[in-house]
């Protein structure tokens, strides 16, 4: 059966991060989104990462240095990189 996989990075995103989470959540189910969150503080961010975190979104705050935002390509590509060898059977 086919996976899918939806990810990406975001810091304080007030204005899409729910739209983001929510279409995609409806195309490919929560359980199958993947947020890195690059060092939020906004408070509206952050309860929407808690509330769809609780929906089955993983979110990752480990990232959330300049340096990390800088390494988001190497991130993210080791992050795919690790979903497809997990996906191999």
């Amino acid at each position: 059966m086919p996976r899918v996989a939806c990810v990406m990075m975001q810091k304080d995103e007030r204005t899409m991060l729910r739209p983001w989470l929510v279409w995609h959540g409806h195309l490919f189910g929560y359980q199958n989104l993947l947020v890195l969150d690059n060092g939020s503080t906004d408070p509206e961010v952050l309860a929407t990462l808690r509330e769809f975190a609780a929906r089955g979104v993983f979110v990752d705050h480990g990232h959330a240095t300049r340096d990390a935002y800088l390494a988001k390509g190497d991130i993210l590509g080791a992050l795919i990189r690790e979903i497809d060898a997990v996906g191999q059977h």
